[in-house]
Protein backbone atom coordinates (compact mmCIF):
# COMPACT_ATOMS: atom_id res chain seq x y z
CA UNK A 1 0.00 0.00 0.00
CA UNK A 2 1.56 3.43 -0.97
CA UNK A 3 1.08 6.24 0.95
CA UNK A 4 -1.35 7.93 -1.83
CA UNK A 5 -4.08 4.76 -1.21
CA UNK A 6 -3.79 5.57 2.49
CA UNK A 7 -6.43 7.64 4.32
CA UNK A 8 -5.69 10.86 5.61
CA UNK A 9 -5.80 9.19 8.81
CA UNK A 10 -3.31 6.54 8.14
CA UNK A 11 -1.08 8.58 6.07
CA UNK A 12 -0.43 11.06 9.31
CA UNK A 13 0.06 8.09 11.20
CA UNK A 14 2.54 6.62 8.87
CA UNK A 15 4.27 10.20 8.76
CA UNK A 16 4.60 10.42 12.31
CA UNK A 17 5.74 6.36 12.85
CA UNK A 18 8.58 7.79 9.97
CA UNK A 19 9.73 10.96 11.62
CA UNK A 20 10.06 9.10 15.67
CA UNK A 21 12.06 6.09 13.39
CA UNK A 22 14.37 9.38 12.23
CA UNK A 23 14.98 10.16 15.91
CA UNK A 24 15.56 7.29 17.04
CA UNK A 25 18.54 6.38 14.18
CA UNK A 26 20.22 9.70 14.94
CA UNK A 27 20.67 8.89 19.07
CA UNK A 28 23.96 7.44 19.83
CA UNK A 29 23.14 6.38 23.12
CA UNK A 30 20.46 3.57 24.13
CA UNK A 31 20.21 5.18 27.87
CA UNK A 32 19.80 8.64 26.56
CA UNK A 33 16.37 10.14 27.88
CA UNK A 34 15.62 11.43 24.06
CA UNK A 35 16.07 7.50 22.90
CA UNK A 36 13.44 6.99 25.77
CA UNK A 37 10.71 9.63 24.90
CA UNK A 38 10.83 8.63 21.10
CA UNK A 39 10.56 5.11 21.51
CA UNK A 40 7.63 5.39 23.71
CA UNK A 41 6.13 7.48 21.31
CA UNK A 42 6.85 4.85 18.88
CA UNK A 43 5.29 2.29 21.29
CA UNK A 44 2.06 4.50 21.59
CA UNK A 45 1.95 5.32 18.03
CA UNK A 46 1.62 1.28 17.28
CA UNK A 47 -0.56 0.27 20.17
CA UNK A 48 1.88 -0.89 22.56
CA UNK A 49 1.08 -0.05 26.35
CA UNK A 50 4.25 -2.52 27.67
CA UNK A 51 8.19 -1.84 27.43
CA UNK A 52 8.72 -5.59 27.64
CA UNK A 53 9.64 -6.09 23.96
CA UNK A 54 11.41 -3.03 23.73
CA UNK A 55 13.50 -4.31 26.80
CA UNK A 56 14.42 -7.68 25.75
CA UNK A 57 14.89 -6.23 22.14
CA UNK A 58 17.60 -3.46 23.10
CA UNK A 59 18.66 -5.13 26.47
CA UNK A 60 22.71 -5.31 26.07
CA UNK A 61 23.10 -3.74 22.90
CA UNK A 62 24.84 -0.06 23.72
CA UNK A 63 27.74 -0.52 22.33
CA UNK A 64 26.53 -2.57 18.79
CA UNK A 65 23.97 0.31 18.88
CA UNK A 66 26.92 3.03 18.94
CA UNK A 67 28.81 1.29 16.22
CA UNK A 68 26.30 0.72 14.47
CA UNK A 69 25.37 2.61 11.08
CA UNK A 70 22.32 4.47 10.83
CA UNK A 71 21.10 2.14 8.27
CA UNK A 72 22.14 -0.43 10.80
CA UNK A 73 19.65 1.20 13.67
CA UNK A 74 17.07 1.55 10.91
CA UNK A 75 17.15 -2.34 10.48
CA UNK A 76 17.81 -2.80 14.09
CA UNK A 77 14.56 -0.87 14.36
CA UNK A 78 12.68 -2.52 11.52
CA UNK A 79 13.36 -6.05 13.38
CA UNK A 80 11.79 -4.38 16.69
CA UNK A 81 8.72 -3.57 15.16
CA UNK A 82 8.43 -6.85 13.87
CA UNK A 83 8.81 -8.11 17.25
CA UNK A 84 5.79 -5.33 18.76
CA UNK A 85 3.72 -6.19 15.83
CA UNK A 86 4.06 -10.24 16.73
CA UNK A 87 3.49 -9.55 20.21
CA UNK A 88 0.35 -6.76 20.00
CA UNK A 89 -1.27 -9.55 17.77
CA UNK A 90 -0.70 -12.43 20.24
CA UNK A 91 -2.01 -9.94 23.11
CA UNK A 92 -5.02 -9.21 20.94
CA UNK A 93 -5.80 -12.96 19.47
CA UNK A 94 -4.67 -15.15 22.10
Amino acid sequence: MTMNELTPQEAHLQRRVNQTLLRLVEQEDLDAPAFDAALAQLQGLIGQTSGDVAGQHFAGQQEAWREATKAERLERLSRYLDAEFADVEATQHP
